[in-house]
């Protein structure tokens, strides 16, 4: 008779202590000139942040690196700046932070240049048909093109990630300046092939819940040399109350290629978030979490 097969019990505690799971820690500086030509543009990025114990720094540049907009002057700069805590992998990796950098810089673009921010992406994605693609159905599902009701507002984004192809609307309210009011968040995504279509509805729909709580409530500090929080308690994550009043998802394989569906769904829900933020309230979020800046959910 074989010895029972010991059981390791992981609690939530466990996790939050463990360093290799806090969140990597990047500071990223843009610069974007521009003349009345779109196809002169220079484009300059510099990134500083932590490597994680597993992944150098290909996987930090993810997103900047495989920008998918069409400016011809491109450069992306990294400098690793390790701290004392080794940073490691958190859902989405480098697809949680950096779509953040680059599409709420994209917005601030299109404004900065007195156009929708919507349509200011498309046509730097025009050699981009699969960002194009997903970019154009949630615009169309959320109905861009027509005005949102009285006192809600919109942002979009779009990202691509571990083969898949994403994009995010966001409608909110807010109230009192800082109470924010998610009415809805349309994600679509492009995986190439779809087996089980609930499964892949199901990883959308929790990408999107997760997304708002990590851009709401999801902190780790360092206190006297160790992580500070310890439970759900100091770590809290969304709550039902805070959900949004409708999520949706859009699938839509184009064939051709197998992409991923666990993490992708994410990687646009924050940056949509913060842009629709910007649309309500015109301030710029220029770092998570939103409740660091007075933010809350209701």
């Amino acid at each position: 008779m074989r010895a029972p097969i010991a059981r390791l019990p992981l609690t939530l505690r466990a996790l939050v202590l463990m360093p290799l799971l806090a969140a990597v820690v990047d500071q990223l500086r843009v610069s974007f000139v521009c003349g009345p030509d779109v196809r002169s543009c220079d484009l300059q990025l510099a990134q500083y942040g932590a490597r994680s114990q597993f992944a150098g720094p290909v996987t930090t540049v993810r997103c900047f690196q495989d920008n998918p907009y069409a400016v011809p002057n491109f450069t992306d700069e990294y400098a690793m700046r390790n701290t004392h805590v080794p940073p490691g992998f958190w859902r989405a990796v480098a697809h949680t932070n950096n779509p953040v950098f680059r599409e709420c810089f994209i917005d601030e673009l299109a404004h900065a240049a007195g156009k929708d921010p919507y349509e200011f992406r498309r046509p730097l994605l025009q050699q981009k048909q699969k960002d194009l693609g997903v970019l154009d159905a949630v615009a169309k599902a959320v109905g861009w093109g027509t005005p949102p009701a009285k006192g809600v507002f919109r942002g979009i984004a779009v990202v691509d990630s571990y083969g898949s192809y994403t994009a995010a609307a966001v409608e909110l309210s807010v109230k009192d300046g800082t109470a924010l009011d998610v009415k809805r968040v349309i994600v679509a995504v492009d995986s190439g092939y779809v087996v089980h279509h609930d499964a892949v509805k199901a990883q959308i729909e929790g990408g999107i819940l997760w997304g708002l709580g990590s851009a709401m409530h999801e902190e780790i500090t360092i206190a006297d040399g160790r992580v500070a929080q310890s439970n759900f308690a100091d770590y809290p994550l969304l709550r039902l109350s805070e959900a949004p009043g409708k999520i949706e998802a859009i699938i839509m394989p184009t064939g051709g290629f197998w992409g991923g569906i666990g993490e992708p769904p994410i990687g646009a829900v924050v940056p949509a978030l913060c842009n629709a933020i910007f649309a309500a309230t015109g301030k710029r979020v220029r770092s998570l979490p939103l409740k660091l800046h007075g933010f809350s959910y209701i």
